[in-house]
């Protein structure tokens, strides 16, 4: 576990991405992936002195909408992190672009939320395999190989401080914490969340 959080911290100090005090939205699904990026931050805060707001975005599309808000809720109280929940229904009867106005949607959210709160920063949980899909899809539209860029570290004010790591990386990083939390007798699936081990982000 170590390993992963010294790289991370080093990439952040690398490409000065969060600067101490930092006001952060952290954007968590409840997917592995941005389980991984909570814990990463909430362990490197002593050092850092962010102040960390959990944004949760509810599709309301899945039988387990509800169930993921409430283990997010669950655990930004867990970590005494500032939880922030934001639903919409709009999407329950389209059929068409589906996924490029959802993630229209959650971009808009975060950016509201950031000018309510006055934050410095929004961080999504893309990871390395994202960034290879990103530039697969780009290529199969025509992109000359030349031409082909993948997403950006940083994007202010979003940042993807997770874009060198692989997904079984950030999951691997998980399940210590689970055992490390099992064997100290707190509860491990309430901190990391088993079921999110396998799930996407």
């Amino acid at each position: 576990m170590k390993g992963l959080l010294q790289q991370f911290q080093a990439t952040i100090e690398r490409e000065s991405l969060l600067p101490s005090g930092s006001k952060l939205i952290l954007c968590v699904s409840g997917g592995s992936d941005s389980i991984a990026l909570l814990h990463l931050c909430h362990q490197l805060n002593r050092l850092f002195r962010w102040q960390l707001h959990i944004l949760h975005l509810h599709h309301g599309l899945r039988e387990e909408s509800d169930e993921e808000a409430r283990f997010v809720r669950d655990l930004s109280q867990r970590l005494n992190l500032e939880f922030h929940l934001r639903t919409t229904r709009d999407f329950q009867s389209e059929t068409s672009g589906l996924q490029e106005k959802a993630r229209n949607w959650r971009r808009a959210e975060a950016l509201k939320l950031r000018e309510e709160i006055r934050a410095d920063s929004i961080l999504t949980a893309h990871h390395a395999e994202d960034q290879l899909e990103t530039w697969l899809l780009k290529w199969l539209r025509g992109a000359h190989l030349s031409g082909l860029q993948g997403m950006s570290r940083s994007d202010p004010p979003f940042i993807r401080p997770l874009l060198d790591f692989r997904k079984e990386v950030l999951s691997d990083f998980l399940k210590e914490i689970i055992s490390e939390a099992d064997s100290s007798s707190d509860d491990g699936e309430a901190l990391a969340g088993s079921s999110t081990v396998q799930s996407a982000t």
